[in-house]
Protein backbone atom coordinates (compact mmCIF):
# COMPACT_ATOMS: atom_id res chain seq x y z
CA UNK A 1 0.00 0.00 0.00
CA UNK A 2 1.42 3.68 -1.03
CA UNK A 3 0.39 6.34 0.96
CA UNK A 4 1.59 10.25 -0.14
CA UNK A 5 1.34 12.71 3.26
CA UNK A 6 -1.04 15.19 3.24
CA UNK A 7 -0.62 18.31 5.42
CA UNK A 8 -4.49 18.80 6.01
CA UNK A 9 -6.00 15.11 5.69
CA UNK A 10 -8.80 16.95 3.64
CA UNK A 11 -10.13 18.28 7.33
CA UNK A 12 -9.85 22.38 6.05
CA UNK A 13 -8.35 24.81 4.49
CA UNK A 14 -6.62 26.52 7.05
CA UNK A 15 -3.39 26.71 8.29
CA UNK A 16 -2.03 22.87 9.50
CA UNK A 17 -2.22 22.32 13.51
CA UNK A 18 -0.98 18.56 13.61
CA UNK A 19 2.37 17.86 15.06
CA UNK A 20 2.47 15.00 12.57
CA UNK A 21 1.35 14.48 9.02
CA UNK A 22 -1.07 12.65 7.86
CA UNK A 23 -1.53 10.14 5.00
CA UNK A 24 -4.98 9.70 3.32
CA UNK A 25 -6.29 6.46 2.66
CA UNK A 26 -9.40 4.23 2.68
CA UNK A 27 -9.33 1.55 4.64
CA UNK A 28 -12.04 -0.68 6.51
CA UNK A 29 -11.34 -0.55 9.69
CA UNK A 30 -13.64 -1.47 13.05
CA UNK A 31 -13.72 0.50 16.35
CA UNK A 32 -14.96 -0.24 19.65
CA UNK A 33 -16.65 2.73 22.66
CA UNK A 34 -18.90 0.39 24.17
CA UNK A 35 -19.72 -1.89 21.21
CA UNK A 36 -18.13 -3.02 18.03
CA UNK A 37 -19.01 -1.35 14.85
CA UNK A 38 -17.34 -0.65 11.50
CA UNK A 39 -15.89 2.24 10.44
CA UNK A 40 -13.45 3.98 7.42
CA UNK A 41 -10.24 4.60 7.96
CA UNK A 42 -9.85 8.12 5.99
CA UNK A 43 -6.66 9.31 6.78
CA UNK A 44 -3.61 7.86 9.78
CA UNK A 45 -0.56 9.53 10.94
CA UNK A 46 1.75 9.12 13.76
CA UNK A 47 -0.07 10.88 16.05
CA UNK A 48 -3.57 10.06 15.36
CA UNK A 49 -6.44 9.58 12.77
CA UNK A 50 -9.29 9.99 11.02
CA UNK A 51 -12.35 7.83 10.61
CA UNK A 52 -16.09 7.65 9.06
CA UNK A 53 -18.69 6.02 11.61
CA UNK A 54 -22.80 5.88 11.18
CA UNK A 55 -22.83 7.31 15.00
CA UNK A 56 -21.79 10.91 16.24
CA UNK A 57 -19.05 9.16 19.02
CA UNK A 58 -18.48 11.86 22.20
CA UNK A 59 -15.37 14.06 22.33
CA UNK A 60 -12.71 12.44 25.13
CA UNK A 61 -14.45 8.39 25.02
CA UNK A 62 -11.48 6.02 24.58
CA UNK A 63 -11.78 3.86 21.79
CA UNK A 64 -10.21 1.26 20.62
CA UNK A 65 -9.44 0.85 16.61
CA UNK A 66 -9.22 -3.12 14.62
CA UNK A 67 -7.66 -3.28 11.10
CA UNK A 68 -9.03 -7.41 11.46
CA UNK A 69 -7.02 -8.45 8.52
CA UNK A 70 -3.85 -7.73 10.02
CA UNK A 71 -4.76 -8.07 13.89
CA UNK A 72 -3.90 -4.62 14.97
CA UNK A 73 -4.92 -2.99 18.02
CA UNK A 74 -4.44 0.36 18.79
CA UNK A 75 -6.63 2.30 21.45
CA UNK A 76 -7.10 6.69 21.00
CA UNK A 77 -9.23 8.93 22.31
CA UNK A 78 -11.88 10.96 20.65
CA UNK A 79 -10.67 14.38 20.21
CA UNK A 80 -13.45 15.58 17.49
CA UNK A 81 -16.43 14.36 15.57
CA UNK A 82 -18.19 16.36 12.75
CA UNK A 83 -21.10 15.55 10.77
CA UNK A 84 -20.60 15.05 6.97
CA UNK A 85 -24.25 14.51 6.15
CA UNK A 86 -27.32 12.95 7.59
CA UNK A 87 -25.83 9.40 9.20
CA UNK A 88 -22.24 10.06 8.18
CA UNK A 89 -19.57 11.49 10.56
CA UNK A 90 -15.71 11.98 10.30
CA UNK A 91 -14.33 11.47 14.04
CA UNK A 92 -10.98 12.37 14.55
CA UNK A 93 -8.74 10.40 17.35
CA UNK A 94 -5.24 11.09 19.12
CA UNK A 95 -3.32 7.71 20.08
CA UNK A 96 -2.92 7.16 23.33
CA UNK A 97 0.50 5.46 22.74
CA UNK A 98 2.73 7.73 20.87
CA UNK A 99 4.98 5.01 20.55
CA UNK A 100 2.43 2.56 19.22
CA UNK A 101 0.80 4.03 16.50
CA UNK A 102 -1.97 2.58 14.28
CA UNK A 103 0.67 3.23 11.45
CA UNK A 104 3.94 1.96 12.81
CA UNK A 105 1.52 -1.42 13.72
CA UNK A 106 0.04 -1.74 9.78
CA UNK A 107 3.86 -1.28 8.43
CA UNK A 108 4.96 -3.73 11.26
CA UNK A 109 2.60 -6.06 10.16
CA UNK A 110 2.31 -6.12 6.00
CA UNK A 111 3.25 -9.37 4.81
CA UNK A 112 6.32 -9.76 3.34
Amino acid sequence: MKMEPSDTGGESQGPERRKYQRFPLEVGIHYKVNTENPATLVNIGHGGAAIHTLEDLNHGKLVQLYLINRNVLVEGTIRSSLELNEGLFRTGIAFNNPQETLLEAMMESRPA
